[in-house]
Order: structure tokens, then sequence, then C-alpha cells
């Protein structure tokens, strides 16, 4: 494992082999490319005072609702809040949190809340001629309204999102049907930018290598000891001199 304490050591011919032995640069959409934790808290926060009138706080919201889908989180907030009629509010739920989230995608200047570094990343992988594909369990029509308002869908080769799969992370599906796409099984020639503990985990059930890009460092213990994975910051900029061709 490369982590972000011992870069410092390794040589940038050890950092150029070991990048441009990579044919496939994968990223996930959230905390990856676009740090959407925000509005993804302000949509829920709103639609659940709306119909439930409960404010929920953001602690609240990092330990129920993250990195969990629908019919995981609406029980555990039921039963959070001691409430058992989800079928009477359910819908009427997720549709409103639809509702105010596209409004934000809509309204706000996207790239403000772009991590360090991705486009001048994804302008040198295209450069390079890498293959760059975008696997998120983002739906579709979000995906497409974010990569569309930062001018980022140019750069993609492969685009596969929630409604491509029926397992979402950390099942590692959704790199079974990227790997369908082109027939492709060398694995080791994969590199995956992931942010969080299932989407970490979906990768590497998955053989390939993966990259935590995530301000929390407590994350790199957890996986201390698969040799796919790595850890470092969230500033692409620093991997861009190692993957160009000509440092070989």
């Amino acid at each position: 494992m490369l982590h972000d304490e011992n870069l410092d050591i390794i040589s940038n011919k050890e950092l150029n082999r070991f990048f441009q032995n990579k044919d496939i640069y994968i990223f996930d959409m959230d905390w990856v490319i676009i740090n959407s934790e925000e509005i993804n808290y302000k949509s829920y926060q709103l639609a659940i005072m709306e119909i439930l009138h409960y404010n929920l706080n953001h602690n609240e919201y990092k330990k129920i609702f993250q990195w969990k889908k629908f019919s995981e989180w609406i029980k555990d907030f039921f039963n959070y809040i001691n409430m058992h009629n989800i079928e009477l509010y359910k819908e009427k739920i997720w549709n409103t949190i639809h509702t105010h989230k596209k409004k934000f995608l809509h309204d706000l200047n996207l790239s403000n809340y772009m991590n360090n570094g991705i486009i001048e990343f994804l302008s040198a992988l295209k450069e390079n001629e890498y293959s760059i594909w975008l696997a998120t369990s983002t739906i579709h029509e979000f995906t497409y309204t974010i990569i569309n308002k930062i001018w980022i869908l140019k750069f993609f080769d492969v685009i596969v999102t929630a409604e491509d799969v029926k397992q979402w992370k950390p099942s590692w599906e959704i790199y079974l049907k990227t790997f369908s796409l082109l027939k492709w099984r060398e694995f080791d020639k994969w590199v995956v930018f992931e942010d969080s503990i299932p989407w970490i985990q979906s990768a590497l059930n998955a053989w390939l290598w993966c990259i935590n890009i995530n301000y929390a460092d407590y994350y790199s213990s957890l996986f201390w000891d698969n040799k796919n994975y790595i850890f470092w910051g969230n500033d692409f900029s620093f991997f861009i001199p190692f993957i160009k061709r000509w440092n070989i």
C-alpha cells in the first residue's frame, strides 16, 4: 500500500511505473469529482421538514443517511424517530428529495464544489490517451446534470449510473458491468478513485487498485493490509506528473 505519509520516500520512477502501467482510470462521482454532501444534506433536510416536520441535523444525516440506498435509510430513519407507517410517506419523501436536489443542481455554481485539480487531472489523462470511466451510484439524471454543467462529459469513454445495476456498492456489480462493456479482464490495469468505506470495499472486492480520495485519513487503517489500496488526500494535481507518457 502507498499512502501520503510515505510518498516522499518513493521515487518518481516508481510512481511513474505504477500509474503508467494502468490503462483504465475509473472515477466515482460524489466526493471524488464533486463534493455534494452539502447539496445532499440540504435536500434531505428540506424534504423531511416539509413532510414529517422533523429538523434533521447534519450529524443525524451522516449517521443515518450517508452511504445508504433509500430502502435502507428510510427504515433506519423511521425507527430513529419512532415512526412505523413508512409506506404512507416514503414515495413522497423520495420525490421531494429529488425535487430539491434537482433545484440545487440547477441553481448552484457546481464548479465551487469540485475537488482540487480534477479538471486538470482528467485533461492530462485524456491527453495521454488513457481510458476514463465514470462508475457512480448517482442516478442517471443527476449524473448527467452534474457532468454537463461542469463541462466534463467529453472526458469519459464509459459512464455507468445507478440505473445500470441492481445492486449498489459495496457490491462490485457496477464494476462487473464496466468489465462487460469492453470484455476487459486485466484487472491490474485498472485504478479506481473512491471516497468512502462501502465504495472502497466495492473496488477491492473486484480486485482493483483503489485510491482513496478523501479528507478523513482514518479510512486508511481499515484497509492498511490490502496491497491494492492507496490513501491520498483530495488534490488530484499531485498525480499529474506521474501519468505523462513521456516520463517513463
